[in-house]
C-alpha cells in the first residue's frame, strides 16, 4: 500500500484476491480513507489538532516533571541540610569530649553515622561513651 506504481498495483490485487473479512482489509480502508482525508484538506485540519493536543501533552508532561524534580530536589537539601547541621553542630562536642579536633577520616565516619542515625540519635551516643569509647565508634572499631 505504501508503494508506488507496479509495486502498488500488485499490492492492490493481493488485497482484492482477499476473503471480504480479511483483517488485511481493515488496514485498507484505513489507509484510503487516510489518503482521501490528506487529498481533501481535513488531512491537514486533523494534523493541527493532533499536532496541539501532542503539544500541550509535552508541555504538561514537562512541567509536571519540574514540579517533581523541584519536590525532590527540596527533600533532598533539606535531608542533606539536617544531617550537615547534625554533623557541624555535634563536632565541636566529640573534639571537646575527645580533647583534640577530629582527623578528616573521623569527621567523615560522624557524617556517615549522623546521616544513618539522625542527628538526635548520633548525639545520645556521642554523649554516652566515654571518649575511649567514643574514639573508637569513630574508626568503626
Amino acid at each position: 500500500m505504501l508503494g508506488r506504481d507496479a509495486v502498488l498495483d500488485e499490492a492492490l490485487d493481493e488485497l482484492t484476491a482477499l476473503p471480504p473479512d480479511a483483517w488485511e482489509r481493515r488496514i485498507q480502508r484505513a489507509m484510503v480513507d487516510f489518503a482521501a482525508r490528506r487529498s481533501d484538506g481535513a488531512w491537514s485540519k486533523d494534523m493541527e489538532g493532533i499536532h496541539e493536543r501532542y503539544e500541550r501533552t509535552v508541555k504538561k508532561l514537562r512541567e509536571q516533571g519540574v514540579r517533581m524534580g523541584v519536590r525532590q530536589g527540596r527533600a533532598e537539601g533539606r535531608a542533606e541540610g539536617r544531617a550537615k547541621g547534625g554533623v557541624e553542630g555535634l563536632a565541636p562536642v566529640v573534639e571537646a569530649r575527645l580533647g583534640r579536633r577530629l582527623k578528616r577520616a573521623e569527621l567523615a565516619t560522624l557524617r556517615a553515622k549522623v546521616s544513618t542515625l539522625g542527628p538526635a540519635r548520633a548525639a545520645r551516643v556521642v554523649v554516652g561513651r566515654d571518649p575511649d569509647a567514643l574514639a573508637a565508634w569513630l574508626t568503626g572499631a
